[in-house]
Order: C-alpha cells, then structure tokens, then sequence
C-alpha cells in the first residue's frame, strides 16, 4: 500500500463542509433519519489523520451497516479524531 500524502484541509472543512453538514444533520435530525458521514481533514506526520464523524441512531430505526462502520471508524488506532454521536430514543 502506497504512503497516504500529507495534507491539512481543516480550513476547508470549517468553512465549507462544516455548514452544509450542520443542516443535513438538523434534517436529519427533525425526521429521525438514521446517518453517517466521515470527513477525513488532515494527515499529518506527527498526529496522524484528523477526522470529523457524525453517526446519528434512533430506537426502532437501526441500521446495522452504519453500526459497523462507526465501529470501523471509532476503532481506527490513536489518531486525532472529533465524534459527534446522536441518540434519540
């Protein structure tokens, strides 16, 4: 496997991403969709990758695959990581 390049693109997310995610999540949100996004923002050499997660769940809406792969994400090593985790019951 090929070394991941080094970048840092926070800026980029706070001022774009960010926005946009906010409103789908507030949709979301109003109408208990269940949802997961992962945004990766930086690698860098020392702190490793920086991330930005949402994983939103309702009772008696569970998806399993979203399960899984927060589980993936979550369990990704020591690496810089922001978790926003919503539940509703």
């Amino acid at each position: 496997m090929e070394t991941p390049q080094i970048y840092n693109k926070e800026d980029i997310y706070d001022s774009e991403i960010s926005p946009l995610i906010t409103q789908i999540i507030a949709i979301c949100k109003k109408h208990k969709i269940p949802m997961i996004a992962s945004f990766t923002y930086e690698n860098d050499e020392e702190k490793g990758f920086g991330r930005c997660t949402t994983h939103l769940k309702y009772e008696g809406r569970e998806d399993e695959v979203n399960h899984q792969a927060h589980g993936i994400i979550r369990g990704g090593g020591h690496q810089a990581m922001v978790i926003t985790t919503t539940s509703t019951i």
